[in-house]
């Protein structure tokens, strides 16, 4: 089976989604609340855990936004040409540079 052709940024996207999924099931699954003494002490490690959990979850959502800033900052950028051909070029300041990163058509 082969791997999708990604850039790094969308892997890096996909593997921190994944680490922080791993994370908070982990996290929600491993309390051990069964064995305290009263059942204050078992309500109170509960909360605990979903705090634990929430927390988790907003590192999560927070590390999501500045990857997505990457992702977006990272994409090449579509050129359209004359005849409506697209070049994908990444860096404009390479084909000419009085382009660089203006917009316009580029000659092919």
């Amino acid at each position: 089976m082969r791997l999708p052709r990604w850039r790094k940024a969308t892997w890096a996207l996909v593997a921190w989604c994944v680490l922080i999924l791993i994370w908070a099931i982990a996290g929600g699954a491993s309390n051990n609340c069964g064995d305290q003494a009263t059942e204050l002490n078992k309500s109170a490690c509960q909360a605990g855990t979903g705090i634990g959990v929430a927390i988790i979850l907003l590192l999560g959502f927070f590390g999501f936004l500045f990857f997505s800033l990457i992702w977006f900052m990272s994409r090449p950028k579509k050129v359209f040409h004359k005849e409506g051909y697209v070049a994908v070029i990444s860096n404009l300041s390479v084909v000419s540079p009085t382009m660089g990163g203006h917009g316009g058509a580029v000659e092919i």
